[in-house]
């Protein structure tokens, strides 16, 4: 379940205390009078599509897209989540094109944005694949997949969520006004690193740094994977695990969700399996089953509290706009008057009930009850940014008939090429919709996007009234995330553009061309990785935990342990309803306890650097930083996996 980070959310708070340095783009701005932190206008108006959709932001496009999507695979089956990409890509296009800017024309803010849109397009396919298609090999490790099979499925979730964008753009940017907390945070960051920094920097000595310290102690042996594993506690995976990656995932999240995600590994090894195993209540095989079964069953408990509240805050809206417009309605009396004298009393009408209207202060209220999201609450001071001008607001990206021919060929090539039953692609091209909508609207209130519980919901519903074999539902499941995730990845780089007066069409074209490679690159390094390590790498206790996978597998396949799991469903909902960090609950009680225990040392760090440099940790560096250990551990894992393939070949 991608989220936003605690420092995402710092800095929708913080706004700069220095005036900005003019920026090295070619578009200069200009601040408006009190209207927040995302006022900034063009004064000559955007650059031309060509200097937004430019070869150059296309090629920087593309090589970034395949770098983030083959890290993005990799994180997400190493530690079962998987944090949004914008935040990253945003600042290594950046960095990107004013080194090239040096060589010839100047850059602008819109070509970066641009550019980082078909950078983070493949990293939520990555996730879609890393979320379900492991989960053919936990139910079976010697089930038989093809690579052009895993191909066409993501393809065909990513064609579906490119024409649910465009169809969506108007209702859920323009028109819904939801402040999609992690793309109006990221419109700032792009924006406060165009005046100046050193981010880009930042950012690749620390992917650098990671990456060395992986090959080193993958590849080359020359530094343990494990600190204090010579602590032998029966049942559980004790130790710190020597990974920049877990590291930086703890530098990322908010305290109060690390220490959900350290209580969640008590709970689960300590009190579930060492308490439990150790009085007698049951045996170790049974306390790990009921450890799974618990985790799997929080986290999706989560995921199913976020739709309700969701689904309960927009027919609440819906009910609200519905009686607002019935009490602004013009008197029957008027009927027959001209329409100048019927617009001055409907004015006269609207202003009698502007004060019983919703207003922006009322709507951040809103806000703050809807999206404490499960990783901790959502900053709320400037997330409903103020309105901002935009040259495309109307613009149409596509026909709806092309959304037609678009479904119609997804159906297809699921028969064709996946072998699923005409009734279940026609269903799954129904419900999808429902799904990717129930998505955009998660993302824009609470920047969360609980894709693969979104895929788990369509598996379900089709099973009711079609037959699925396992390999067929895990394929279902897979569009359906997919198509949930580009949706979710798509609506944030919308508000960004919609922010930073970014052409849409130029976004969409980039974010179909990412998506499409990235559904190749996420398949190429699944199968990578399959062969690399073999089909029984993926599990709790494994060389990848692949969490949501397993909870798709439980779902499709049988759940360990019943009662565990409907105790965690109930105590998931319930905790979410209070606002609680309860998806980290969900993936301590779940993951080994080594990865939680080290996540846990890299949110202690972070509470240290803020003690000792209060100046600093409000910076935007310490996200950059932990981004790039991140990035570049998931990158030298790729590329171990690779040199262990060939190394594997060579030998035969």
């Amino acid at each position: 379940m991608p989220h936003a980070t605690a420092q995402e959310r710092s800095v929708l708070q913080d706004s700069p205390s220095k005036p900005p340095k003019k920026s090295s783009c070619s578009a200069q701005t200009t601040q408006g009078p009190a209207q927040g932190p995302f006022s900034a206008q063009t004064t000559q108006g955007p650059p031309p599509f060509t200097q937004q959709f430019s070869a150059r932001g296309i090629i920087i496009g593309i090589i970034g897209c395949v770098i983030i999507t083959a890290s993005s695979v990799y994180t997400a089956l190493k530690l079962g989540a998987l944090p949004w990409p914008i935040f990253f890509v945003v600042l290594l296009a950046l960095f990107a094109l004013k080194l090239l800017a040096r060589l010839g024309r100047a850059t602008n803010i819109n070509e970066a944005n641009v550019s980082a849109t078909m950078m983070s397009a493949g990293a939520m396919v990555a996730g879609g694949l890393a979320f379900t298609i492991p989960g053919i090999y936990i139910l079976d490790s010697q089930a038989s997949l093809s690579l052009p099979t895993v191909i066409i499925c993501a393809a065909c979730g990513v064609a579906l969520g490119c024409v649910g964008t465009a169809l969506f753009r108007k209702h859920f940017i323009i028109q819904s006004r939801l402040p999609y907390p992690v793309g109006s945070s990221a419109a700032q960051t792009l924006r406060a690193a165009d005046s100046g920094g050193r981010g880009g920097i930042l950012l690749l000595i620390s992917a650098l740094f990671a990456g060395l310290v992986a090959i080193a102690r993958d590849l080359l042996s020359l530094l343990p994977s494990m600190l204090l594993s010579w602590v032998r506690i029966p049942g559980v995976s004790f130790g710190i695990y020597f990974s920049p990656m877990a590291l930086g995932m703890g530098f990322l999240i908010a305290p109060a969700a690390a220490l959900a995600w350290i209580l969640g590994g008590l709970i689960g090894d300590f009190a579930l399996v060492v308490g439990g195993v150790g009085v007698g209540l049951w045996e170790l095989a049974q306390a790990q089953d009921m450890k799974t079964s618990l985790g799997i069953g929080v986290m999706i408990g989560c995921g199913v509290g976020l739709v309700i509240k969701v689904l309960a805050k927009a027919a609440q809206a819906w009910h609200g706009t519905r009686a607002h417009a019935a009490n602004n309605q013009v008197p029957p009396e008027m009927d027959g008057l001209s329409n100048g004298t019927r617009a001055h009393a409907a004015n006269n009408a609207h202003a009698a009930k502007v004060a019983s209207a919703p207003t922006l202060a009322s709507a951040t209220s809103l806000l703050a009850e809807t999206t404490a999201s499960a990783v901790g609450p959502v900053a709320t001071q400037a997330t409903v940014p103020a309105p901002v001008p935009s040259t495309y607001q109307n613009q149409q990206l596509i026909k709806t008939r092309w959304a037609v021919v678009v479904v119609a060929a997804v159906v297809l090539a699921l028969c064709l090429a996946g072998g699923v039953s005409p009734l279940a692609a026609t269903g799954l091209a129904a419900l999808v919709w429902l799904a990717m909508a129930m998505s955009a609207q998660c993302t824009g209130q609470a920047g969360l996007n609980p894709m693969e519980v979104f895929g788990i919901i369509v598996v379900l519903i089709i099973a009711l009234f079609a037959q699925l074999g396992n390999v067929e539902a895990f394929l279902v499941a897979a569009v359906a995330t997919v198509a949930c995730g580009f949706v979710g990845d798509m609506t944030n780089d919308f508000q960004a553009g919609k922010l930073l007066n970014t052409n849409p069409k130029a976004q969409w074209f980039a974010e179909c061309i990412g998506g499409f490679i990235g559904a190749i690159v996420a398949a190429l390094v699944l199968a990578l990785l399959v062969s690399a390590y073999g089909s029984e790498a993926f599990g709790s206790q494994e060389t990848f935990v692949a969490a949501q996978a397993t909870a798709v597998a439980a779902m499709v396949g049988a759940i360990p342990h019943m009662p565990a799991f409907c105790l965690g469903l109930a105590v998931g909902l319930v905790l979410y309803m209070a606002k609680a960090p309860v998806i980290t609950l969900g993936l301590g009680i779940y993951l080994p306890f080594y990865l939680s225990l080290t996540v846990a040392v890299g949110a202690i760090l972070r509470l240290l650097l803020g003690l000792f440099f209060p100046t600093w940790s409000k910076t935007q560096d310490p996200m950059v930083l932990a981004s790039g250990l991140l990035a570049g551990e998931s990158i030298a894992g790729v590329l171990a996996a690779l040199v262990t393939v060939f190394w594997g070949l060579g030998a035969q």
